[in-house]
């Protein structure tokens, strides 16, 4: 007969059906084309009240979101390998709707790309009408992809502010967000790299974050294009307050996948020390460095029980002001999203406190294998230096 398009999550709110409730986290969906087309998700009328969905991995050759209509929902930090494309893909279709406006967006947040192929298939994405209707650009559909942008903002001495003011606007000189930082000198926001609707693509780089503080400001221009931390610092200039600003990127970790739907491991992670963020010789911190301690533990046999690694990050000695340290895992012979849990992030120890725990999730499993290995790099400190222990890995011990 016919060959009929594949989807390999679909979720249906329509004709009676109720999709509300719904976590959907720490899948793989696989969409392999051979002849029809073939899709990872299809959504029919549902919405972010609907489901929460966030650390799946996506492997396709054709559609990321295909067969979708009246669907308005979030994916945040999702791991897209794309391979062996297809020579007509659909990396996005809308199917029928009678609605005149728009009808569908998905907005990815910290979306975390196998290799510059996946992260290009993505951003030159359109939308199109169902291949049943000729597969023209739909107009009545979009997508948009954010980033998590943290602003720290400190004072003359390196102190947090709090109550600091921040906007940020994009090259249109729009404002996207405005926000006050907390106690510790710090507001997240979730910044527009581009949207897409239909065929048209809407970029918005490069952006702006100034904080306002006590009538003096400090600001500096950023790209959104992965997670990041910015920092903004009032650095001492007589009374008078002098801005200087840094961008420190909180990068993704760099899993590189095979050309073919299968992932292989990447190399291992640079040894050499990172430098501190706001550019100071370590003279002002020399003596407080940060290292972060390995973890060996099995990896566990309870299927949908992942198991906890935690990695626990040190300081030299106890600090009379507050770090911060960027972190991320870098796969080794274990893969991110089959092994272990992708993570980037920003780690906090207050001051008077002298370590923080790093968790990160590995997934069970029952099968007779190797030992594997992955690792987490520690980059960007502030208020510290970094040694030669920037690096730990976690060795995950088979138990079957």
């Amino acid at each position: 007969g016919n060959l009929v398009p594949a989807y390999a999550l679909r979720i249906n709110s329509t004709d009676g059906a109720n999709a509300s409730g719904l976590n959907i986290h720490d899948n793989t969906l696989v969409a392999i084309s051979n002849g029809s087309h073939a899709g990872a998700l299809k959504f029919s009328d549902v919405t972010a009240s609907d489901i929460l969905f966030y650390d799946n991995t996506i492997m396709t050759n054709d559609g990321i979101v295909q067969g979708t209509t009246g669907s308005y929902l979030t994916a945040l930090r999702t791991s897209l390998i794309a391979a062996n494309i297809i020579s007509d893909p659909y990396p996005f279709e809308g199917d029928y709707s009678t609605s005149t406006g728009l009808h569908t967006q998905i907005d990815f947040i910290d979306t975390d790309f196998a290799d510059a192929q996946s992260r290009n298939y993505f951003e030159t994405a359109i939308w199109r009408n169902s291949h049943r209707y000729g597969g023209a650009p739909e107009p009545r559909a979009a997508h948009t992809s954010a980033w998590t942008t943290t602003i720290k903002v400190l004072s003359q001495n390196n102190s947090p502010i709090a109550n600091a003011v921040v906007s940020i606007v994009n090259a249109q000189n729009v404002e996207v967000f405005n926000g006050t930082t907390d106690s510790t000198g710090t507001v997240v926001a979730k910044i527009k790299e581009f949207r897409t609707q239909g065929s048209i693509k809407a970029e918005y780089n490069n952006h702006v974050a100034t904080a306002n503080y006590n009538g003096a400001e400090v600001s500096t221009e950023f790209v959104a294009n992965q997670p990041q931390t910015i920092w903004l610092s009032f650095a001492s200039n007589n009374s008078e307050p002098s801005p200087s600003a840094s961008v420190s990127p909180s990068s993704q970790p760099s899993s590189s996948p095979s050309v073919s739907p299968s992932v292989s491991p990447s190399s291992n992670p640079s040894t050499s020390p990172s430098s501190s963020p706001n550019g100071n010789d370590g003279q002002e911190s020399s003596e407080l460095s940060l290292s972060i301690d390995p973890v060996s533990k099995q990896e566990g046999t309870r299927r949908g029980k992942w198991t906890k690694f935690k990695f626990r990050v040190n300081l030299s000695k106890v600090s009379d002001v507050p770090v911060f340290v960027s972190y991320k895992t870098v796969s080794g012979t274990a893969i991110p999203g089959k092994d272990f849990h992708n993570k980037s992030s920003l780690l906090f120890i207050p001051a008077g406190k002298q370590s923080r725990i790093i968790t990160i999730r590995v997934k069970p499993d029952r099968k007779k294998e190797s030992n594997e290995i992955f690792y987490v790099e520690l980059s960007d400190p502030l208020n510290a230096v970094l040694k030669t222990k920037n690096i730990a890995i976690g060795d995950i011990i088979n138990d079957d």
